[in-house]
């Protein structure tokens, strides 16, 4: 995370010592272990540089997970990354406890970020960040993860909740025999 990690809780527990990896350094991967609950929120929280106006150029938020003793840096089946699966939900101070805990209101869908990537880990992991904000807190349920496949001879585009989502959509785009496939996380009254 681009510019710092200032936390990490699951299932509302607050696990940000248990992080392995420098949290202030955008640099550095960090990593964390837990034990899977049903319907628990995995939340990360941090700060990004630069102004509000342009939080997506200036800050930014990449994870790749996976389940049991896998080494997801080189494993190709990784469970889950960041993407429009994610919730997002920025502020202009620092993250208060109730959205630590992956509760509270106006979470949204996070914008991609334009922050270039310093992880030489997860190069294809997309980057994402709280659109307009300072301050920024992710949350993942698997839950409330929805995955559409589809066919289409060429897809354009593809828009959820009015956000362009076409470029988490894996498979190939022009080739009409592909099945193509999108991940998103299920978001109140969206369309």
């Amino acid at each position: 995370m681009a510019n710092q990690v200032d936390s990490v809780f699951y299932n509302g527990v607050n696990m940000t010592h248990l992080v392995y990896g420098d949290l202030t350094n955008a640099s550095v991967t960090k990593q964390v272990s837990f034990i899977e609950v049903t319907d628990a929120y995995l939340v990360v929280t941090g700060s990004g540089s630069g102004s509000a106006d342009s939080s997506c150029a200036h800050a930014g938020f990449k994870i790749a997970c996976s389940k049991g003793m896998q080494n997801i840096v080189n494993d190709s089946n990784i469970l889950v990354t960041s993407g429009p699966s994610w919730d997002a939900f920025g502020s202009s101070t620092l993250i208060d406890s109730a959205h630590q805990a992956g509760a509270g209101d106006w979470w949204d869908a996070p914008c991609t970020s334009h922050l270039p990537s310093s992880l030489a880990d997860f190069s294809t992991v997309p980057i994402i960040w709280a659109s307009g904000h300072a301050h920024a807190a992710f949350r993942w349920k698997p839950s409330k993860v929805v995955t559409c496949s589809f066919s289409m001879d060429v897809v354009d585009s593809v828009y959820y909740s009015g956000r362009d989502v076409t470029e988490y959509v894996v498979g190939n785009l022009t080739l009409p025999t592909e099945a193509k496939q999108v991940q998103f996380s299920l978001l109140p009254r969206a369309d």
